[in-house]
């Protein structure tokens, strides 16, 4: 079954989820088919209501309310890209990373920010670049790029995850884009 916290993500309730918030409602419980409110919110594009409980989350110091998304255990910036939406991305990178994309990012933040960017899925290896080029997800493509060079400002790295990082059959994002033949994501690749 559902509990209440389920059917205020789904339904997008955030006076609900507001009002219990304080009482110490179970984040981490799964549905009966193996979903937790965070899940069931991005996949009914709750937006607002990840907000409230994401802020609410890095101001009671919680965390891990990604760990575990899916069936399959998919990272969390892999699965939020596959609704191609970067400010749904961007809330889930931020909340990873315990800081805002436009302020100086902590060495701590910075290295869960590469975690986030090198994660790799269980099957093929991919990267969240490899999920977003090989489904054609340009904005999800854009977006995991901005936070490469958000990432390579404030480290001083030159991580480069278009050519650099490989699948376990060994190709990278761009050998997936010009395999496709689709200039526009070759294009946005190349540009960066």
């Amino acid at each position: 079954g559902q509990t209440t916290v389920h059917y205020s993500a789904v339904r997008c309730n955030v006076d609900a989820i507001a009002m219990m918030l304080p009482y110490g409602v179970e984040l981490f419980l799964s549905d009966k088919n193996g979903a937790n409110p965070v899940q069931l919110a991005m996949e009914s594009k709750s937006l607002e209501w990840l907000k409230v409980v994401f802020d609410y989350a890095r101001s009671q110091k919680i965390v891990g309310l990604l760990k575990h998304l899916g069936e399959a255990g998919i990272p969390a910036l892999h699965f939020t890209l596959l609704f191609s939406d970067p400010e749904f991305s961007t809330l889930v990178v931020e909340y990873e990373i315990d800081a805002s994309l436009n302020e100086t990012l902590s060495l701590e933040s910075l290295e869960k920010m590469k975690q986030l960017l090198t994660a790799r899925t269980a099957d093929e290896g991919y990267t969240p670049l490899h999920v977003g080029t090989t489904l054609g997800l340009e904005k999800s493509i854009k977006f995991v790029l901005k936070c490469q060079n958000v990432y390579n400002q404030h480290s001083g790295e030159k991580l480069n995850l278009v050519t650099d990082l490989f699948d376990l059959s060994g190709r990278t994002p761009l050998d997936y884009a010009l395999e496709m033949g689709n200039e526009s994501l070759i294009n946005v690749l190349l540009e960066n």
